[in-house]
């Protein structure tokens, strides 16, 4: 009797637990979620209309019971803390749901303290994108999320169009899309991303692992990118920059990434960005720039950065390539290795200024130990120091110009250094 007694009592304390799942969609939903409606069920694709507004509250589960979308159209404010937040998942992760997708949403949408994970993003256009979160025509408040495990045909964690939302304090971490891992800034989207961790991000094609820009310029400030990669075939393991886009990349850790070229950050197509006090270690290229690789007319300022321990097969810290003339100014360019120009190499047309730069400890298994200057560059130098760079071939060999074997006024190059000529040159070819 006592046995049956206690069935009934935790069937009863129970039932209110079980009785409490709220089943949603398809169809509009606005007004308030509480977490005493947990787990919130989703039968389809849910939307919030223009004119109406969600508040998801701290502790509520959003389950997708299948691949729907989470449209909104008005606005909505899904602000968890950081001991409560708020979870956005799938209950089947192999199938996944199709993420937040936020189309000429209203002004002051927010999402915080959110975990967003198992959105995939399978379709055509814009339904390939933003595995996580897409952004057209809206720019929420994206903060102190985590973002994991999404992916997409283009774009796995967010995705913007004409978008300039404000990404900051978030952990982005383990997505991937052909195109692009953690974030896609895309036609004019000028992102504010700020003080987030941004790693284990990949693109299985072309673009970037990290953060890829394409005719839009975001401001790319205090963030963790680090572990990033990007195919062996693309540009950019941790930022890449392409198609006329002007990002400002100041004070980030850019660290371990991986790429075909551009290992830290790749500039691609007169993208011309801002890199300045950033920290650019541990990356590598398989083929231009383990740290940075500027091609196709890019000609970004890079300066007051430290660019060390960088690998790749032409300019294990910084590569220039095809009518590319970046300004190096004030970096610290250390350790770095290469085939050819283990600190920075430059060829086809390309026009480096290089002024009051560190150039040491740099190696490179055939020429140029510290720069490598290729056919048809046209350097200028002022004022920088090179100590204890080496190359295999040849013996040690600090600067190496392969248009007439040595850095003289008729290779076009322009030297300005603060000891006599004849010592400068001497030095430069030891």
């Amino acid at each position: 009797m006592r046995s049956l007694v206690t069935i009934l009592l935790v069937a009863v304390v129970l039932s209110p637990l079980t009785a409490a799942a709220t089943e949603v969609g398809p169809g509009p939903v606005y007004g308030h979620w509480y977490a005493s409606g947990n787990p919130y069920n989703v039968n389809g694709e849910i939307f919030v209309p223009v004119d109406s507004t969600l508040y998801i509250h701290d502790s509520v589960q959003v389950i997708f019971q299948g691949h729907y979308k989470f449209i909104v159209y008005g606005c909505l404010e899904a602000n968890g803390t950081e001991s409560d937040s708020i979870l956005f998942t799938a209950a089947d992760p192999s199938t996944g749901w199709h993420g937040i997708r936020l189309i000429d949403a209203q002004d002051g949408c927010q999402l915080s303290y959110c975990r967003i994970e198992y959105g995939k993003a399978e379709g055509s256009g814009s339904d390939g994108r933003g595995g996580g979160i897409y952004c057209e025509n809206s720019s929420p408040t994206i903060t102190h999320n985590t973002i994991t495990n999404n992916s997409a045909r283009y774009s796995g964690g967010i995705h913007c169009d004409n978008s300039s939302p404000t990404v900051n304090h978030n952990t982005i971490t383990d997505n991937w899309g052909t195109e692009t891992g953690g974030i896609n800034c895309s036609y004019n989207s000028n992102a504010v991303i700020d003080s987030n961790t941004i790693s284990n991000n990949s693109s299985t094609e072309g673009g970037a692992g990290g953060i890829y820009c394409a005719l839009s310029n975001p401001t790319i400030t205090h963030n963790t990118i680090e572990g990033n990669a990007a195919n062996v075939s693309a540009t950019g393991g941790g930022i890449f920059s392409s198609s006329f886009s002007n990002p400002t990349i100041a004070n980030n850790i850019i660290r371990n990434n991986s790429a075909g070229t551009g290992g830290g950050i790749g500039c691609l197509e007169t993208a011309n960005p801002t890199i300045t006090d950033n920290t650019i270690t541990g990356n590598s290229a398989n083929e231009n720039g383990g740290g940075i690789c500027c091609l196709s007319n890019s000609s970004p300022t890079i300066s007051g950065n430290t660019i060390r321990a960088n690998s790749a097969r032409d300019g294990g810290a910084i590569a220039c390539r095809v009518n590319s003339s970046p300004i190096l100014s004030n970096n610290i360019l250390d350790s770095n290795t290469a085939d050819i120009g283990g600190g920075v190499y430059a060829s086809d047309h390309c026009d480096p200024t290089l002024n009051f730069n560190r150039i040491t400890n740099n190696v490179a298994s055939r020429l140029g130990g510290g720069v490598a200057f290729g056919y048809y560059s046209n350097p200028t130098l002022l004022n920088n120091t090179f100590s204890r760079n080496a190359a295999d071939s040849g013996g040690r060999c600090i600067l190496m110009c392969l248009t007439l074997w040595s850095l003289i006024p008729s290779s076009g190059a322009t030297v300005h250094q603060k000891a006599p000529r004849s010592a400068s040159l001497q030095g430069l070819q030891s």
